[in-house]
């Protein structure tokens, strides 16, 4: 997942903020009190892992749900003292730190049914007197992580538009309100996609539905659009790193909406012979953006599927330029044969044209070459591609 590398950078300088304190007596201070948090989520991490080495197979599937769930639970407990941390010490270091280590946990532990603590983290955060501690850029790097559902997340964006002095954070939460908005846009689309929708509909509760049935699309897109395009202005003066992915960004917003016509796709395989998407035009097509991390048996599975349909999956290869080799040896060991665009790294011009921010990703493209579905992650039902197959035949 390419998505975090530019949230590590600015993250790097915070670092230092949450190491475990030394023994002693005496109640923590607030930052050992987080370290403390940490270190014991931290704890918490190891002690899953290794209780999933020890399974057995018979008991594989019922002790990893125990295992999942004691974790759960552990780190729910956890968000919880933090969040009274944060709630002890409003407007300081400390308390952003605290608020900001729930969102963290709840976009990159794995931790996603949190019971609101999410939202009463972002609430925290926006409800804070002064917005310009840098100890935030966690939290407005993984607000459009959380769509659709943390709504708190927007209304903190937008808190520190409105009411930063830092004109770095205010450019960094403008670009991420940008992504923010432009992916509700897109959720309110994906209920209606044939992959998508239905795993939206047993994914999100009711109240999460209704607010993505209510979205108006082209009104977050028009909004998304010009503060992405106002962040690529600033981003030329300011120098952080944010203007190439909104200007890709950008371009999904215009082009690569489902129910849309999918733009050429020209390039080179990886084996450099030249290579148009256009060439499948009259087939169901799902185009997947994809590195050697991913698994290559579920377009194995999926192509059986659809073994003598008017089908094509295409790749987009991203692994590093200096790694074409290494991806031809893959392609031949695992028996991969369909073609995949290359890109020269994740950072290519095609997944940067593509606003391609999440590694795996895929698109579906019907056969009169009209988007139809897009999704994060490498697992595509043959099922839910079925209607459009028939229309194709």
């Amino acid at each position: 997942m390419t998505r975090y590398g530019w949230l590590f950078v600015a993250f790097w300088p915070l670092a230092a903020m949450g190491q475990a304190p030394a023994p002693g007596s005496g109640p923590a201070s607030a930052p050992d009190a987080l370290a403390i948090i940490k270190a014991e989520a931290e704890s918490a991490r190891d002690s899953f892992h290794n209780a999933i080495r020890e399974l057995r197979k018979e008991t594989f599937d019922a002790g990893v749900k125990a295992a999942s769930e004691a974790r759960r639970v552990r780190q729910l407990s956890l968000m919880d003292r933090a969040l009274t941390l944060a709630r002890l010490h409003p407007g300081d270091s400390e308390g952003l730190a605290a608020a900001t280590w729930v969102v963290t946990e709840t976009a990159l532990a794995g931790v996603h049914d949190v019971g609101g603590r999410d939202d009463a983290a972002y609430r925290l955060l926006a409800d804070n007197p002064v917005l310009d501690d840098t100890a935030m850029v966690p939290a407005i790097f993984l607000a459009d992580d959380l769509v659709p559902r943390c709504p708190e997340a927007e209304n903190f964006l937008r808190s520190v538009i409105s009411r930063s002095r830092n004109r770095e954070l205010v450019t960094l939460a403008r670009c991420e309100l940008g992504f923010y908005l432009a992916e509700m846009a897109r959720m309110h689309d994906r209920l209606g996609a044939p992959i998508s929708g239905p795993a939206l509909t047993k994914e999100l509760n009711e109240v999460r539905l209704d607010r993505c049935r209510a979205i108006d699309a082209p009104k977050l897109r028009t909004e998304a659009e010009a503060l992405l395009e106002q962040v690529v202005r600033e981003d030329a003066e300011l120098g952080l790193n944010v203007g190439q992915p909104a200007a890709g960004e950008l371009y999904r917003i215009r082009n690569l909406n489902i129910g849309q016509p999918a733009p050429e796709l020209i390039g080179e395989d990886i084996d450099g012979a030249p290579f148009w998407l256009s060439e499948f035009r009259g087939k169901v097509v799902v185009l997947s953006f994809w590195t050697t991390s991913s698994d290559p048996q579920r377009g194995k599975d999926l192509l059986a599927a659809m073994k003598g349909r008017p089908f094509a999956l295409v790749g987009v290869n991203g692994d590093a330029e200096d790694d074409r080799a290494k991806v031809q040896e893959f392609i031949a060991k695992e028996g991969i044969t369909w073609r995949s665009f290359w890109a020269g790294g994740p950072d290519g011009k095609i997944p940067r044209k593509w606003g391609v921010r999440s590694w795996p990703t895929a698109y579906v493209i019907d056969a009169a070459g009209i988007i139809r579905d897009d999704q994060v992650g490498e697992k595509v039902d043959p099922e839910a591609l079925r209607p459009l197959i028939q229309a194709a035949e």
